[in-house]
Order: structure tokens, then sequence, then C-alpha cells
């Protein structure tokens, strides 16, 4: 695993190997923040959230790979979907907790977590993402961020929203991640190619 993710840090070029370095120093320090990785469709964010979650597991911890649909899942090494892997239910709120149980082998999981690597996040309603927050501060008894947890979201805000059922744009828009009571805690960075 070491030698494939050396293999693609050597490809990165500057803007990817410095989310890589920031995203790594983040989880070899246990620092516990959220970082956005923002830029068009195909220009790299999957191609630097695998060589994390490799880089992650290489030193024998663990780095959860998710994503809101099936499709955006596939494309991380590991990944599932968020609502499958975090119990979130179909129909969430501001007061919305996941399903997963104290004591639980979920919950010894995500006691492990060092990085939660969460790619195409614009799509996921704002409420799904504040529901595990939610929960990881409950069961991982730390009132920070995600309980703690590292989390690199991945995304690009002029691709798909989330889905908000007879909806409005100004509905569709206020559901985004981006107007969530986490995104003043969010760092951004941005990918831009010419």
């Amino acid at each position: 695993m070491a030698a494939k993710v050396t293999q693609n840090v050597e490809l990165f070029n500057n803007a990817q190997k410095q989310v890589y370095d920031v995203v790594m120093k983040l989880v070899n320090e246990n620092e516990g923040r959220l970082i956005f990785l923002h830029s068009a469709g195909g220009c790299g964010k999957t191609f630097v959230c695998n060589p994390i979650a490799a880089a992650v597991h290489a030193q024998g911890k663990v780095a959860l790979c998710v994503a809101p649909s099936g499709i955006a899942a596939q494309l991380l090494d590991g990944g599932c979907t968020a609502h499958s892997t975090f119990k979130i239910p179909l129909q969430v709120d501001e007061t919305t907790f996941c399903k997963i149980a104290q004591n639980s082998f979920l919950h010894e999981l995500l006691k492990q977590i060092v990085i939660i690597i969460w790619d195409e996040a614009p799509m996921q309603h704002k409420y799904a993402v504040e529901a595990v927050d939610r929960t990881l501060r409950d069961l991982l008894k730390n009132d920070v961020a995600f309980g703690g947890i590292t989390v690199l979201f991945g995304g690009n805000f002029q691709q798909t929203l989330p889905v908000i059922p007879k909806g409005n744009r100004q509905e569709t828009v206020a559901a985004s991640i981006n107007k969530g009571s986490l995104w003043s805690s969010i760092n951004i960075y941005f990918f831009i190619f010419f």
C-alpha cells in the first residue's frame, strides 16, 4: 500500500500535493479538522482522496470513505454510501441523529477512525452531514466537530446539489452543505486549472 501511495503522490501537481500534505499532517497529529476540497469535475479530487486513504491504511490506521451515491462511492477505494455507512435516516432535519447504537460494531469502528473522506459532499443534504456530526459528538463523547475526527470533504457546487422533492431553487440552495452550521469551521482548498 505504501508503494501505491508513493507512486500516486509522484503524479500530483502542486495543489494536489499541498492538500495531501495538509491532510496527512492533520491525521498524523490527530488534529480533527474539517477540510473541503473544491474544484471542477475531473480535476483530481478523488485522485487525491484515494492515496490519502491508502496512506492512512498503510500506517495501520482507519480511514472511512463515503459519498452520497453508489456511483460516487465506487470511485473511492473501499467507498460506501454515507447513508448506509452512518445509518442516516431518509428524512432529516436540524435535530436528526443517525441510527448507530452505543457499543455496536459500528460504534466501536468509529472509535478507531482517524479520517472520514466524504466525496461529492455538495450532493448531500446539510442536515444529513449535521446528523453525522451530531451523532459522532455524542458517541465519541467529544463536543468538537465530528467528535474530533478529521473530515476531508470533496466536491463542486456547480454540479449536482441535494435533491429536494418538489423543491424550488431557493430550497435546493438552502439545503446545501455550504448553508449549514458547520461551513464556517471548514478550511477550503481549490484546484484551479486553466
